[in-house]
C-alpha cells in the first residue's frame, strides 16, 4: 500500500447506504377526487404533487448515480494505490 489509505469496507458501506436510501423515494399517486376544493385548486394540487413526485424520482436517481460514482472513484484510487506500491518496490 502506497499510503493513499483506501478503506474499502467503509467506502462500500457508504455507497450501499446511498443506494438503500434511494429506495425510500418512491413515486406515488394522488387521488384525483377532492370534494372539498374547487376544480382549479384541485388541478393546482395535482400539478404540484406531480412535480414533487418527479423531484423525488430525480433525487433517488441521483443518489444511485452518486453511490456508483463513489464506488468507482474508490476502485480507481485502490488501483492507483496498488500500482504506486508496485512501482515503489522496484525503485
Amino acid at each position: 500500500m502506497s499510503g493513499i489509505g483506501i478503506n474499502e469496507d467503509n467506502l462500500n458501506e457508504r455507497a450501499t447506504a446511498l443506494k438503500t436510501a434511494s429506495n425510500n423515494f418512491e413515486v406515488r399517486t394522488l387521488d384525483p377526487v377532492d370534494g372539498e376544493s374547487t376544480i382549479t385548486a384541485n388541478q393546482n394540487a395535482q400539478r404540484a404533487f406531480d412535480e414533487a413526485q418527479q423531484g423525488h424520482n430525480h433525487f433517488s436517481e441521483k443518489l444511485v448515480i452518486s453511490a456508483t460514482e463513489i464506488k468507482d472513484i474508490g476502485d480507481r484510487f485502490f488501483t492507483i494505490d496498488e500500482q504506486a506500491a508496485g512501482t515503489m518496490q522496484f525503485e
